[in-house]
């Protein structure tokens, strides 16, 4: 009897221990899914924050580069005055200024409008201008804002389900560059529908 007993404590002993094992190994793994969502949410603002921030600053350096092109076109006619503020600008903004002028001295009115009208009784013009200043500046803001708002959603979508991760941050790159890209095009036709009117 007392070695059956010995026995039987003997098992209920390594059945405990065994049991204490699992049990740690189960704390290891939940303690090390734990820091991998932690991990992952991290990694995942930071991407989310660099995306937003350079779509941000392309839009705002393609807006103030645009309305640069547009005001120095519309502004100087003059050749040499033009000249002079074209060598004040980047090469890259020389060869847009370049292409702006070629595009503004082919209107067919340009000729009887330089003789006929001086500039400063055109104030219509710099009406279009600040117009197209005004919408760029809402556009800028309007993507600027869909932009956080998409970072937000993703914050709140990787804490609730890490699954669907990789998933939303591919869709929320593809939705800033698509927006920053749509922002960019809007910018551009207001530029040239300034230039050619």
């Amino acid at each position: 009897m007392f070695e059956r007993a010995e026995e039987k404590n003997a098992t209920f002993q390594s059945y405990n221990e065994s049991r204490k094992k699992q049990l740690e190994r189960v704390n290891s793994n939940s303690s090390n899914n734990n820091n991998s969502v932690v991990v992952v949410v991290v990694v995942v603002v930071v991407v989310v924050v660099v995306v937003v921030a350079a779509a941000v600053v392309a839009v705002v350096v393609v807006f103030v580069v645009l309305v640069h092109v547009v005001v120095v076109v519309k502004r100087y006619p003059d050749e040499r005055k033009f000249h002079h503020h074209r060598f004040q600008s980047p090469t890259p903004v020389n060869t847009l200024l370049d292409l702006a002028r070629q595009l503004y001295c082919k209107r067919p009115q340009l000729t009887q409008l330089k003789h006929s009208v001086p500039l400063q009784k055109m104030p219509n013009r710099f009406v279009v201008v600040a117009a197209v200043e005004v919408v760029a500046a809402a556009a800028v803001v309007v993507a600027a804002v869909g932009v956080v708002a998409a970072a937000a959603a993703v914050v709140v979508v990787v804490v609730v389900v890490v699954v669907v991760v990789v998933v939303v941050v591919v869709v929320v790159v593809v939705v800033v560059f698509a927006t920053t890209a749509a922002v960019v095009v809007v910018v551009v036709a207001a530029a040239v529908v300034v230039l050619v009117l």
